[in-house]
Parts: structure tokens; C-alpha cells; sequence
């Protein structure tokens, strides 16, 4: 409903917080820490305090009530953050996948101004029931990957959205009736409680969905018809998305949000990395759907060529912090979005991928890199369990001699130009960046 591209830039960064602290504060159980933490999440000044100015996300958030905010038990943690030192994405990304310090089974309830977590979940779900943020976010600590966590601190840094664990079913029902004007965001998996639940019947509960569109399962199509709004992080998802409500004539709504991953430089710390373009990595993770055998195989066949580096490292950034600039061969063949590719992009790389969509639309052949050709794989096997399958073709092949074809184009050309096309692919990672934020200023202010 937006075109944000219309709307005057503005700073990326989220709306500062308020100092009330000094650094990252421990906050225990304690009258006058409960008045603090009381200031932290709803922008009111601190008992004992002097008032300052509040920005507008501050003010947003809601208690359900004139109540004093309910204190942690002893053995609850909860932190504020700094404004300088503490809410950065990437200790939003250590929080998020690596959950709670010393103890990483444990969830941890996070937003840019605060982190809190406790081994008393009734802690949490007091915490949870007593303020409603404009958007609220629940996954299980189990189901924050990497990649997942990268597309959820998008929304706390830049949408100051609330990432919650996951809450048994009477919490979500008591949540909906005390917050019923929040943003309720879920990720690849669903809260389905949230969609149909004994709450979700007290009225129209806004659920915006952001899928992986290759991951969405015919047992899915339920959810569809309670779904507000669709988020979508590419072009392709949201152009599948929109004809398969038009199909089947449900009234939802689709937004192209554009989407990033938190930028790996910025993790450098200032590192000082060496720009080698003669270097090759190719990142699989611990995927099966990232063409590794077929790059493999064509570097086999190619001796001459430079060592390829192959990484199935937990810690992927670390490897690429490692291998920093250099060429990427990254050939996903079933990915909604490709976060991969687009640490890449950040780090200045020239990337080799296919020329399947989304992957399509991180890198423009010849200018950031090369796309090589790929084959649909289902296009003789329709009837398969992917519910947009008459949308959109995943997975897709990618022989090992497209692979070569496209790496010996890049191969080809000399260091210079190979440099350029990784300048050219950083440039394309800040615009997809400037584009999600400021779509995602437009979301905070809807919401």
C-alpha cells in the first residue's frame, strides 16, 4: 500500500534510546530497579530521574495497565541496553541465536532498548502480558538459526519489534485480549495459535507472515485465509504470494518489504582484511540444497583454477570474516532468501550463483557477478507438496557444467574488474538495506 521508495531518506539507524543507564546494567529484584526497567520499556522517566526527551519508539509501547511493572524473580536477568555500546545488530544476533549467557536453552526476550531472561518462565510470560508492543514476534529459542535471526533483527533494530519465546496456548489467548492492536510477526514457523486459537476467535488478530516461500507446505493453505498481511523479503515471493491469493480469492495483503542481513564489516571491528580476488569459497553450511557437489565436481575438472575453500563451519561469519573479499561461488537450489549471498555482497565479493529467482535478484549478470544457468526440476513432476508449486519452481538443478561455464566467465576477467564487480555488489547490498529500512519505518508507523 506504500511506495517507500518515495519517502525522504532517513538515519537507518533505530530511534536512539534513552540513557537512563550507564553502559549495560543489571537490573535485580529491587523496587527502584523495577521503576527503572518500568522506564525502559514504556519511555516514562525513572522514579528519581530527571525527564528527557523520549522518541516516538519509546512512547509507542503500552502498558496493559496503571500497574507498577512486574520486578524479575532472583534468578531473572534482565539487561538494558546501551545506546552506544549494547543494542548494535550484532549483539541482537549473539542474543537471538545464542540465547541466553551460560545458559543457550534458555529464550531470551529482546528488543533494541532491553534483553530479559529467566529460568521462572512465569516471569516472561508477566513480562510478555504486561506490555504490548506495536509488533510482537514469538519463536522457540530452537527454531533461531542463523538465518532466521537474521531476518528477526531487522525488525527489532530498524521496526522496534519485541522477539519473544514461544507461550503455551492460555498465555496467547490472555496476550490477544490484552493487546489486540499489536502486529503479531511470524517467521518460517508460525505460531498457529495465534491464526485459529481459542483467542484468534476474540476478533481480527493482525498476523503478518513472513515466509520462505519454498518452505510453505500444502498443510499451510490453512493459515492463508487468517493471515492480515504477507511480508515478503523478495520480489519473487511476493509476486507468487499475490497470485496464489488472487487464485484462490482470499483477502490478504502483500507487502514487498525488500529484506537484508546484518552487515558482516561492521563485525570486523575494524579489522584490517586483505582484498584477494583470487581466492574462491563456497559456503554450504550444513545445507544439502546449496549445489556443493556440483561445484566440487567442476573444480575437480579444473586443476588450473584456484583452490576452492569450502566451508560447512557452524560459525560461517568467522569463515568469512577469514576469507573476507574475495570471489563466491554460492549456488543455492532452494532458499527463500539468501542471506549467504548477500554476506557476500556486504563483504565486496563477486559472486558466482544461478540465475533462478530469488537468488537472481541479490546479483545482475556481468555487473556484481555471474548467474549461472539453471534447470527447473519439478517441471516434470507437478503434484508435489509445495503449495505455491504453480507459482514458483523450487527446487531447481544446476549441472555441474553450468557451473563451470559460469566460473570460468568470472575467472576470465582480470583481478580489476573482478574487484569492481565486488564494489558493485556492496553498493547493491546498501540499497537493498536502504530499502528495507525504509519500508520498515513505514511498517512502524502503520503499526
Amino acid at each position: 500500500p506504500h511506495n517507500a521508495d518515495d519517502i525522504p531518506a532517513r538515519e537507518l539507524h533505530a530511534p536512539a534510546a534513552t540513557a537512563n543507564t550507564n553502559n549495560a546494567a543489571v537490573v535485580g529484584n529491587s523496587p527502584d530497579n523495577n521503576d527503572q526497567l518500568h522506564s525502559s520499556l514504556t519511555g516514562a522517566p525513572a522514579v528519581d530521574s530527571p525527564e528527557s526527551s523520549q522518541t516516538a519508539l519509546d512512547n509507542s509501547v503500552r502498558t496493559t495497565s496503571a500497574a507498577t511493572f512486574p520486578g524479575p524473580a532472583p534468578d531473572s536477568t534482565f539487561i538494558i541496553h546501551s545506546n552506544d555500546t549494547e543494542a548494535t545488530m550484532a549483539t541482537l544476533m549473539a542474543l537471538c541465536n545464542g540465547g541466553a549467557p551460560g545458559n543457550p536453552d534458555s529464550p531470551v526476550m529482546l528488543t533494541r532498548r532491553f534483553a530479559a531472561w529467566s529460568s521462572a518462565r512465569v516471569d516472561l510470560d508477566a513480562l510478555y502480558l504486561s506490555t504490548c508492543f506495536p509488533i510482537e514476534i514469538s519463536t522457540s529459542q530452537g527454531a533461531r538459526s542463523m538465518g532466521h535471526c537474521s531476518d528477526f533483527v531487522q525488525y527489532l533494530f530498524y521496526a522496534g519489534a519485541r522477539l519473544n519465546p514461544d507461550f503455551p496456548a492460555h498465555v496467547l489467548e490472555e496476550k490477544l485480549r490484552r493487546c489486540p492492536d499489536s502486529i503479531y510477526l511470524h517467521g518460517e514457523f508460525p505460531t498457529a495459535e495465534l491464526f485459529v486459537g481459542t483467542g484468534a476467535s476474540l476478533g481480527a488478530v493482525r498476523n503478518f507472515w513472513m515466509p520462505n516461500i519454498e518452505q510453505l507446505h500444502i498443510k499451510d493453505a490453512y493459515l492463508f485465509p487468517h493471515t492480515h498481511t504477507f511480508v515478503a523479503k523478495t520480489a519473487i515471493t511476493a509476486k507468487a504470494i499475490g497470485s496464489y491469493l488472487t487464485r484462490n480469492k482470499i483477502d490478504a495483503k502483500v507487502r514487498f518489504m525488500y529484506h537484508s542481513t546484518p552487515d558482516p564489516v561492521e563485525q570486523l571491528d575494524g579489522v584490517e582484511y586483505i582484498q584477494d580476488f583470487d581466492a574462491v569459497l563456497h559456503a554450504m553450511g550444513h545445507s544439502g540444497n546449496k549445489h556443493t557437489y556440483e561445484v566440487v565436481e567442476c573444480w575437480l575438472q579444473h586443476p588450473e583454477w584456484p583452490t576452492l575453500d569450502v566451508s560447512s563451519s557452524d560459525d560461517i561469519e568467522s569463515f568469512f570474516h577469514r576469507h573476507a573479499k574475495s570471489l563466491k561461488a554460492l549456488a543455492a537450489k532452494n532458499r527463500g532468501y539468501g542471506h549467504y549471498i548477500n554476506m557476500a555482497r556486504a563483504l565486496g565479493a563477486a559472486i558466482l550463483t544461478s540465475n533462478h529467482p530469488p537468488m537472481s535478484e541479490f546479483v545482475e549478470d556481468g555487473v556484481s557477478g555471474v548467474l549461472a544457468t539453471s534447470t527447473s526440476f519439478w517441471s516434470s513432476r507437478p503434484g508435489h507438496t509445495q503449495l505455491l508449486w504453480r507459482e514458483f519452481v523450487s527446487p531447481y538443478d544446476l549441472s555441474t557444467a553450468n557451473v563451470c561455464t559460469a566460473a570460468a566467465r568470472l575467472l576470465a576477467l582480470p583481478a580489476a574488474e573482478r574487484a569492481a564487480m565486488g564494489r558493485r555488489a556492496r553498493q547493491a547490498y546498501d540499497d537493498d538495506t536502504h530499502r528495507m529500512a525504509r519500508r520498515l519505518a513505514v511498517l512502524r508507523a502503520d503499526a
